[in-house]
């Protein structure tokens, strides 16, 4: 990955003419890249701004190769498929991908980005349009290469490519692609990254190994991560013989300095973060995913039980600087840590999805599970609120502001939907971040086709939780002789003449309470047809949504509580008959 790796000091072959085809199509495809001023500033703001959230890249290491391939001549093109080596080849689809990324993230105003509006070759266009382009063309870049060699530099780029698919909304494609990198990262034997009893004698190698096996790491980590979103198979493995498995928590990379493993006097990096969470909470992923996968088993409950306290006890023995609440924040002052910040919030809300992740599958059969599901839902809404507000208008387009969220949204309604009589001590904070979360999916989804599904999605189960409210409240009605409550009291879920503790992005709030109270009462009143909870699948909302087609009807855009009511529109999509969803619809029908 080094300089060294890059030279062309060699004499080049002479012209075959089997290679003119594909020497032609790379030489036209190397030309779609802007300036160099233009890629200048976008490196620059793809590593000041964009690069900490997967940390794939080492900014030196990039820009030593980024030099060695300006310093190509263009006579070398013409044969380049026999002339260059083959880490250069790649180096201009991975170049591809990191300005998609960039652009992207551009600020959501217009004629901010003048100095780059040049690159726009069309009315109308906009930087996500351009994005596509250019990251389109990375692919194709990658793809005119001879595939009997493959290198780091292309799994960075397919690594690239699958974020930029999945934040824009092409969630199966971004699998497909993440598929296809953890395959190329096994034929060049990163998953089998060995431990050295003589490390690389140079300062660069020793950090390309590094790289290598962090590689390895984050395609592992967003692996099972992806898995247990999306219900997919998970395709690789971390075990104790792969040196990968003993990965360091490093200190940030300085020129000329070998790799050491950091000190809490050192500043946390990027990388840190994902460490901490891997630690904590993602390690079990593949723990979770196996329990759902052999159907959420009674037998397995004590697994569930045992990872929960596991993950509670991890956390508490978090580092101080990234605790979400009351942390050690003396090196957010650094320029060097700016995206702390943003990333201790992440880094919350990811733990707690793994928790959510933990107990939805029992959500229908275990009390236990039912709570725990809904208290994770609202740590994940909370750090969430936090995280939208330190986020730019540019990034609200990212996978990772959505899905945990919509997952958060689905699993609590569902649970509260079907069992009304539980958890009423935490009615009225979840009714609050319900409103908050679709006020603010939609808020993301004027630039996110993904939060805009999300969004009808879940105003829909909330309009069916106001009419289960008067199914139950007519139910008690009948049932109570003297008109009264039962001696147990009411739950007030949502006080509506207050705004949202004060949230500016919750927008205004009308006087009238949006849900009528809930009184317990008995779960037959809102059960349609004596619905079999032992069969009931759980959903799974980021899965169901891509690969089941999961959709709300059309819901005005103006949240108001006189258009809350739905009637009985029902979900649309390609779910099974004892699905949640079709059970919703059974709710509609009624």
């Amino acid at each position: 990955m080094g300089v060294a790796s890059l030279s062309t000091s060699s004499p080049l072959p002479s012209l075959n003419s089997n290679l003119i085809a594909p020497d032609n199509k790379y030489r036209s495809l190397v030309r779609q890249l802007p300036s160099k001023e233009h890629i200048d500033i976008l490196v620059r703001q793809f590593f000041s701004d964009i690069n900490w959230h997967y940390d794939v890249i080492d900014e030196i290491t990039f820009r030593q190769q980024l030099e060695a391939w300006r310093r190509i001549p263009y006579s070398a093109y013409n044969n380049a498929m026999s002339g260059l080596p083959t880490e250069i080849l790649a180096f201009p689809s991975l170049l591809f991908q990191l300005i998609a990324h960039a652009l992207i993230h551009q600020p959501i105003t217009d004629g901010s980005c003048s100095g780059l509006e040049s690159l726009k070759y069309a009315s109308e266009m906009t930087f996500a349009d351009l994005a596509g382009d250019f990251s389109e063309a990375g692919l194709a870049t990658l793809e005119s290469i001879p595939k009997n060699e493959m290198t780091v530099v292309a799994v960075q780029a397919e690594i690239l490519r699958a974020s930029l698919l999945k934040n824009t909304g092409k969630v199966i494609e971004a699998w497909h692609v993440l598929g296809l990198a953890i395959r190329d990262a096994q034929e060049i034997g990163l998953h089998a990254e060995s431990i050295s009893l003589s490390p690389p004698v140079s300062i660069d190698a020793q950090w390309d190994k590094e790289t290598r096996r962090k590689l390895w790491f984050v395609l592992h980590n967003w692996d099972i991560h992806m898995a247990v979103v999306l219900g997919r198979p998970i395709a690789t493995i971390m075990t104790a013989g792969n040196s990968t498995y003993l990965l360091e928590d490093l200190a940030q990379r300085e020129s000329e300095t070998p790799p050491r493993k950091r000190t809490e006097k050192d500043p946390p990096t990027p990388f840190s973060v994902i460490y901490v969470g891997y630690n904590v909470a993602y390690r079990y992923f593949p723990r979770v995913h196996a329990i759902e996968s052999r159907g959420a088993r009674i037998e397995d409950y004590n697994i569930v039980c045992e990872t929960h306290a596991a993950i509670m006890e991890n956390m508490d023995r978090l580092p101080l600087w990234c605790r979400h609440e009351d942390p050690d924040i003396h090196f957010d002052k650094l320029t060097s840590c700016h995206w702390l910040p943003a990333a201790r919030q992440a880094l919350t809300s990811g733990i707690y999805f793994v928790l959510l992740s933990l107990h939805r599958p029992y959500i229908f059969t275990m009390a236990e599970s039912r709570t725990e599901a809904l208290k994770a839902s609202l740590k994940i809404c909370t750090v969430q609120r936090r995280l939208f507000r330190l986020s730019k208008a540019q990034q609200y387009i990212s996978f990772n502001m959505v899905y945990p969220l919509f997952d958060a949204m689905v699993i609590s309604l569902a649970t509260v939907k079907l069992f009304p009589n539980e958890n009423l001590d935490i009615l009225s904070d979840l009714v609050q971040d319900v409103h908050w979360a679709i006020d603010v999916l939609g808020k993301i989804g004027e630039h996110n086709a993904m939060a805009r599904s999300a969004q009808g999605i879940v105003k829909k189960l909330f309009s069916q939780l106001h009419q289960s409210g008067e199914q139950v409240n007519q139910h008690s009605s009948n049932t109570n002789t003297g008109g009264e409550c039962s001696d147990t009291g009411t739950a007030d879920l949502y006080n509506a003449r207050t705004r949202l503790n004060g949230d500016p992005t919750a927008g205004n709030i009308d006087a009238e309470p949006l849900l009528p109270v809930f009184q317990r009462t008995e779960l037959g009143a809102v059960n349609p047809h004596d619905f079999d909870f032992d069969t009931l699948l759980p959903p799974q909302p980021i899965h169901d949504l891509f690969y089941q087609n999961i959709y709300g009807p059309h819901i005005q855009e103006a949240y108001q509580a006189p258009d809350l009511l739905l009637g009985s529109a029902e979900f649309g999509g390609l779910y099974p008959v004892n699905s949640f969803w079709s059970c919703m619809n059974d709710f509609s029908q009624q």
